[in-house]
């Protein structure tokens, strides 16, 4: 294609994104979910816009932003292009792989020299691509960029900080400006999640694995795009009512965000105990907490469900070992579990100190080895052990004790760098909640201590003082300041 035909289409592609990947880039096919991508560019600009697509997984997105970098760079310079996504991987082996195979791939010259994660035009006509965790240890760099023409691309957008948006859209406000957020609507909260609902000022759009010719036709009619088997590999794993189904299969937003340990649905579960245990598991749990405003808690009880609860902040290692000791007895159980990390030590060494016979002292570490490694650390399975024992029916929540259940609902989940399930800092969630989760931590002790404990002897079990925890407030065998109220 000649330069004079090419000039002469320029003014065609600025409105037709579509034909421009088809005529300059060489695209043959795109399914309906890219070309819409490609369709709302020009909308969104006339309109000042922004462009959010919730997608599910493998569905052309990265493809699409790679060739929307030599567009916009094409068709509407002199600008700014910027690419940002959360991790080094999806900068410059992602979104700049793309970009680079696009240039590879063109019909015509594109413009501007490529580099290492930049596109170099001019001084005021450039591309760039950068992690969000830069923006975040450069407070403001999104700040020195300055034009009055910018395009800024985020891709796996549901990840990404709501104050990196906050830079982003304090440049977003010269002639033309204009952000396109791409990926998997796997948080119910947060920007991302957000900018979805917004419909009045923002052109949303929402690409299904269901939409697809791929699942359609049962066979690879777009290359890279997820397959029938992937969908239906994951329908059968997953379920229809997993939110991992509806983020990256549906690309809709999920009732609960898929790095919640707990929903609202499975501690409303907990609260319709009903114990599905054939044998008798009895212990109690220690969650010891530092001296200050962090609890000390201790949960005893029967298969699952806690039968005496115990609170209190101030005390020494010692008094909680005899104050554990005393609601195991109540509770007749054969195991005392404890975290050994921190304080927690003292409290193990005192009641191992106490030969207590037949009752198990259990000594874990949250920071130590996982027996599946799928986990990082012990803290991790812990957690996912309490949560099937809770999806299986063989754990409960005290009624009443809002502080857990707030507790729950607040911990998240993520995958590390090494693709291993870890649960966030303490310190993160007792910034959210303002004290430390030291119940929810007592209780997924007590349920991991359950999963390992040996079952108690049938004689020993009375089952005409076993109530059902929906019917009463876990209860203290203290009075007076610290110990919660029965």
């Amino acid at each position: 294609m000649d330069e004079k035909k090419v000039k002469t289409l320029i003014h065609i592609w600025q409105n037709r994104p579509a034909k421009y990947f088809r005529d300059a880039l060489g695209v043959p096919k795109m399914w309906d979910g890219e070309e819409a991508i490609l369709e709302a560019v020009p909308i969104a600009i006339k309109e000042k816009k922004n462009i959010i697509v919730a997608s599910g997984h493998s569905l052309g997105k990265d493809f699409i932003a790679g060739g929307l970098v030599p567009y916009f760079l094409h068709i509407w310079g002199p600008c700014l292009v910027i690419t940002t996504a959360p991790t080094d991987r999806q900068v410059e082996a992602v979104m700049w792989g793309e970009i680079k195979s696009h240039y590879a791939r063109a019909k015509i010259p594109l413009p501007g020299r490529v580099l290492t994660n930049r596109i170099d035009i001019s001084p005021k006509h450039y591309a760039i691509g950068f992690t969000t965790k830069d923006t975040g240890q450069m407070v403001g760099k999104f700040q020195g960029f300055h034009s009055d023409r910018v395009f800024v691309i985020v891709s796996e957008a549901q990840a990404v900080e709501d104050t990196i948006y906050e830079q982003i859209d304090a440049i977003l406000t010269g002639g033309i400006g204009l952000m396109i957020q791409i990926g998997n609507p796997l948080r119910a909260s947060g920007r991302f999640a957000q900018d979805i609902k917004a419909k009045d000022r923002n052109i949303v759009l929402t690409l299904s694995c269901l939409d697809t010719p791929n699942y359609k036709e049962r066979k690879p009619i777009i290359p890279g795009v997820a397959s029938y088997e992937w969908v239906e590999d994951k329908r059968a794993r997953w379920g229809e009512d997993d939110p991992r189904w509806y983020g990256r299969v549906l690309g809709q937003i999920p009732r609960t965000s898929i790095d919640n340990v707990f929903s609202m649905e499975l501690v409303d579960k907990c609260r319709n105990y009903v114990t599905k245990e054939t044998r008798v598991f009895r212990g109690t749990a220690v969650d010891v907490g530092r001296f200050g405003d962090d609890e000390t808690v201790i949960y005893g009880g029967t298969n699952g469900q806690i039968d005496r609860t115990d609170a209190y902040t101030g005390l020494s290692t010692t008094a909680t070992a005899s104050r554990a000791l005393i609601i195991n007895g109540a509770v007749k159980g054969n195991f005392i579990i404890v975290d050994g990390d921190g304080v927690g030590g003292g409290t193990i060494d005192t009641l191992r100190d106490m030969r207590l016979g037949n009752v198990d002292v259990m000594e874990i570490h949250s920071a130590g080895k996982p027996d599946d490694v799928q986990y990082e650390n012990l803290r991790a399975e812990m957690w996912f052990t309490a949560k099937k024992r809770a999806e299986e029916g063989l754990a409960s929540i005290p009624a009443g004790d809002q502080m857990l259940i707030d507790e729950l609902l607040e911990v998240k989940y993520f995958f590390n760098r090494k693709g291993k399930m870890q649960i966030e800092p303490k310190e993160d969630i007792k910034e959210r909640l303002g004290r430390s989760p030291n119940r929810a931590d007592a209780w997924v002790y007590f349920q991991y201590g359950m999963s390992k404990a040996t079952p108690t002897k049938l004689t020993d079990y009375r089952a005409e003082s076993y109530e059902p925890a929906s019917d009463r407030v876990g209860s203290s065998i203290y009075g007076g300041a610290g110990a919660m109220a029965a």
